[in-house]
């Protein structure tokens, strides 16, 4: 008695894996599960995978494994949802896979000034402030005044702020200087 043979699509050469010889046909219309994981593990050394994997998701009637998928007429598997190039999750998909779209890019670029501008705004309306000062650069423009002041006051704060906790340090009985920037002494420097 003959063997059966599985009817493949055209696009589905002899370098198939499911088209080699001694491969079952039932293997891949098999309802077992351990039947239908070891398909998907041949199916997953297949050269044709790709190919086979679109023609599995674009025609929805099919039931087996197709491409390392399986899918019972119970549970079909949905066809992919692509998003638009433009949106978010379409520029992370990208991204995701290592490509580069431009209209994703430019959307993305956008999106984001949009959004420095509106936190920008929001700053200014406080009057001014170093996160404002930091937008600015962000956004590659100067400065306004109000958060350039902002910045300023904030950095002559800090550093008053350090200069009063290495006085204090130097102030302690016993202490030794613990920053690494401290002057050494000339033993210190000796060794």
């Amino acid at each position: 008695m003959p063997e059966p043979t599985l009817t493949l699509p055209g696009f589905l050469d002899g370098r198939a894996a499911c088209a080699q010889p001694g491969r079952k046909p039932d293997t891949w219309h098999s309802v077992d599960p351990a039947t239908q994981a070891r398909a998907r593990a041949i199916c997953r050394t297949c050269p044709l995978l790709t190919p086979c994997r679109t023609y599995a998701r674009n025609t929805p009637d099919l039931t087996g494994t197709w491409g390392a998928l399986t899918r019972t007429p119970h549970h079909p598997t949905r066809p992919p949802t692509t998003p638009p190039c433009g949106t978010l999750s379409a520029l992370r998909r990208h991204r995701r896979t290592g490509q580069t779209c431009t209209p994703c890019e430019n959307a993305h670029a956008t999106r984001v000034e949009t959004d420095r501008r509106q936190r920008l705004d929001h700053q200014h309306a406080l009057g001014g402030t170093p996160t404002g000062y930091a937008l600015h650069r962000r956004l590659g423009e100067p400065p306004c005044d109000p958060c350039l002041t902002a910045e300023r006051q904030q950095s002559a704060a800090r550093r008053a702020r350090r200069a009063a906790e290495r006085a204090a340090e130097a102030q302690a009985p016993g202490s030794t200087p613990t920053r690494a920037y401290a002057p050494q002494t000339a033993t210190q420097a000796a060794a």
